[in-house]
């Protein structure tokens, strides 16, 4: 996840060491102790643990908050405690909102959807992981909110993300929008999932477009397009 540290160190976090105790710990630990914790109490779905890690959450410190939402995202029962995780978009640190948007995300707190539509306005990194949970917390509406993010941003891993999104959830209703979008995209994957798209979902319509594209510079796109062809015209 992006707000860890890229190395977790797990000797400070003896193996069957208690819940309580661990919590205790997690009151006072920082740096690579304290996402060690975690990540311990993240495998741990007793109630006694759930409970702690909602007490964590509201810690004055911004890493135990982050901390208290990283486990409880992992949590197996982590939506036990939604309201918790849903509090958290309230947060003043953007770090805590994100770690919320990836929580409610890896837990499918479906009601957090317009929650994670609202920072989509939001700067980086924020808007960056509200793109990509959006791909597990789905909404039709989501579309449009979704096709300006990827729009507005360039060459950078929040269009990607967006993209990403995009297609997890083309349809045969936003299909014709997002091939017009990708058809003469400058990502070679752009160009492959238009011509998916109108193997899918095209017509007549798009038989020219499709021959275009089968003579494109990237051998991937030519492949899938001499693929979509012939879908479209057997």
């Amino acid at each position: 996840m992006p707000h860890e540290p890229t190395k977790w160190n797990r000797a400070n976090v003896p193996c069957g060491e208690p819940t309580n105790v661990l919590l205790a710990r997690a009151q006072d630990a920082s740096g690579d102790e304290l996402w060690g914790i975690a990540r311990a109490l993240g495998e741990d779905s007793s109630s006694e643990c759930l409970k702690g890690l909602a007490i964590l959450a509201q810690s004055d410190d911004i890493d135990r908050r982050r901390a208290a939402l990283y486990a409880l995202g992992k949590n197996e029962k982590g939506a036990v405690m939604r309201d918790v995780v849903l509090a958290a978009f309230g947060d003043p640190a953007f770090q805590v909102v994100w770690a919320a948007v990836e929580a409610a995300a890896g837990l499918q707190i479906v009601e957090a959807n317009e929650r994670i539509v609202q920072l989509l306005e939001k700067p980086n990194p924020v808007r960056r992981a509200a793109v990509a949970a959006l791909r597990h917390i789905w909404h039709p509406s989501n579309f449009e909110p979704t096709l300006n993010v990827f729009r507005k941003s360039r060459k950078d891993q929040t269009r990607k993300e967006a993209a990403w999104t995009l297609r997890q959830h083309a349809s045969s209703e936003n299909w014709s929008i997002l091939f017009d979008e990708w058809k003469d995209d400058e990502v070679p994957r752009h160009r492959i999932w238009a011509c998916q798209l109108a193997a899918m979902h095209g017509g007549r319509s798009v038989t020219r477009q499709v021959a275009n594209l089968s003579q494109d510079s990237d051998g991937h796109v030519r492949a899938a397009a001499e693929a979509a062809f012939r879908e479209l015209d057997p």
